[in-house]
């Protein structure tokens, strides 16, 4: 079991469609409800929100550097 779209979206600060768009690319795994909801494992989430963070990381360390 995992969590919808929209709180997953939420948790990234992204949106919902973005994040539709990244499980696409396979940038994270979607699973599917008997419903058809996409579904999200927070573990996914958290690792993919990390790497996210880090990436920002780097950015604005850079920027300061000139």
């Amino acid at each position: 079991m995992g969590i919808i779209a929209s709180q997953a979206a939420r948790e990234l600060g992204i949106s919902a469609r973005t994040l539709a768009t990244w499980a696409d690319q396979g940038k994270i795994l979607a699973t599917r409800s008997a419903g058809g909801w996409r579904l999200y494992s927070m573990v996914d989430v958290q690792r993919l929100k990390r790497e996210m963070l880090k990436r920002q990381g780097t950015r604005l360390q850079s920027d300061v550097r000139g």
